[in-house]
């Protein structure tokens, strides 16, 4: 094919439709940081444009273009599958479907447009949904909607089967408009009409469904999660209650030892009760109860396996802009991460750090413990799948990485001598 300086500018133009319309499904899905929409956009930008100078189709193969891209928006934007696959399969129905609109219309007025001209609408129109989408944040589905859902190991089968039924409306939904796309000539004028109506309408109560779907699982995570705060606060009032139980009879105890002149037990007896309320204090100055409460649990699960776990506290957290919940999967992971590995090597000083601090205006957690990898294999440690246990799925360091790039933090690992610290810094609040 000759390049001529006309093909340049159809090229682009062709570019551009399907750049737009792949950011406008992917910001329908979730935000994304700005730094990746400026790299997928080269990407995707060079891909339309090659496509379009070598094939000069705007049609056929277009949605080998959209496939291509999976794998790239997946590794570049660090998102799951799920919101990949949902985002590319709206960027491919909005796309076919203003094409199909926009030739209806011209063609209701006995005007036969060219390709290139309905990929020039179509910038346009993409354009002005997307700007507003994503400057206002604004988004199909209710915020962190699978986020939530991924993260939580004790999601139903139901919400999991209406993951899949989304997927399958929106394949039906893509193979509906790409069979009509390349059939509406054999069609009468009227039944076009009607087919592009019936297009329409069905896309809107698709959407419609969906948004249903995805609003109501929400629902129920949302329900999932107000039950662990109410586990975890009531696994916290049970210790108050216990230590009130218990104070009587240290009272007793210290009473007798003070009567029988046994002073230097007495003061032996009240440093050990000195220092397990202190333990216990320091966690009750946390902004959240059910985050102290959290850490009080995992300070009891280490206690059985042998694992002293220490926890120090500078900071309550109260600028912190996580919710509990993800506060809790964040330290959750961290610590259990932390178990996992010193669990494995355990002897008479096996000992667990965490230490939560305030650094620059970032909260900061601390996860530390003694290493025992080689230190290369922790260079892939925060990949979804990545695990240097047997048995493990690999998930939760992902799932920290996903937290807290969501409020534009970081997490990574300091390594000092045989400790190694888990760190995850996160910009505070107003």
């Amino acid at each position: 094919m000759e390049i001529t300086y006309l093909n340049i500018i159809n090229a682009t133009v062709f570019a551009c439709s399907i750049n737009i319309t792949l950011m406008l499904g992917l910001l329908l899905v979730r935000d994304i940081k700005s730094n990746h929409i400026t790299t997928l956009n080269y990407i995707v930008l060079s891909i339309g444009f090659c496509y379009y100078l070598l094939l000069n189709d705007n049609n056929k193969y277009v949605i080998l273009i959209y496939i291509l891209i999976l794998p790239i928006i997946k590794i570049l934007l660090d998102i799951s599958y799920y919101h990949t696959f949902i985002g590319v399969l709206l960027s491919i129905i909005f796309k076919y479907m203003l094409q199909i609109i926009i030739e209806q219309i011209f063609l209701c007025f006995s005007i036969y447009i060219n390709c290139i001209y309905v990929s020039l609408i179509i910038t346009v129109v993409c354009i002005l949904i997307t700007l507003p989408l994503y400057y206002k944040k604004l988004s199909l589905f209710p915020k962190d909607w699978l986020l939530y859902s991924i993260m939580e190991k004790k999601q139903t089968k139901k919400e999991y089967f209406h993951i899949f039924l989304i997927f399958f409306v929106l394949i039906a939904m893509v193979l509906w408009l790409i069979y009509i796309n390349y059939n509406m000539t054999t069609f009468s004028l009227l039944s076009q009409k009607y087919i592009t109506l019936f297009s329409i309408v069905f896309f809107i109560i698709f959407i419609i469904f969906i948004r249903m779907i995805a609003f109501y699982d929400m629902k129920n995570v949302e329900a999932l999660i107000d039950k662990e705060y109410q586990k975890e606060l009531l696994a916290l009032t049970d210790i108050i209650r216990s230590q009130r139980h218990d104070f009587n009879f240290h009272l007793q105890a210290i009473s007798g030892m003070l009567r029988n002149e046994k002073y230097k037990d007495c003061s032996e007896y009240i440093n050990v009760m000195v220092k397990e309320a202190q333990s216990f204090n320091e966690i009750l100055s946390l902004q959240n109860p059910a985050v102290g409460a959290l850490l009080n649990t995992f300070r009891e699960i280490a206690a059985r396996k042998g694992i002293q776990l220490q926890i120090v506290i500078y900071y309550n957290l109260d600028k912190l802009r996580c919710t509990v919940y993800e506060t809790n999967k964040i330290l959750g992971n961290l610590i259990q991460n932390a178990i996992d590995e010193v669990e494995q090597h355990l002897d008479d000083s096996a000992w667990i750090e965490v230490m939560i601090l305030k650094r620059s205006g970032n909260s900061v957690f601390r996860v530390s413990n003694k290493i025992y990898e080689n230190n290369k294999a922790l260079k892939d440690i925060f990949n979804s799948g990545y695990s240097t246990k047997k048995s493990h799925e690999g998930i939760g360091l992902s799932t920290v990485k996903k937290i807290v790039e969501k409020y534009n933090g970081v997490v990574y690992t300091e390594i000092e001598g045989d400790i190694i610290h888990f760190i995850a810094q996160i910009p505070n609040g107003l």
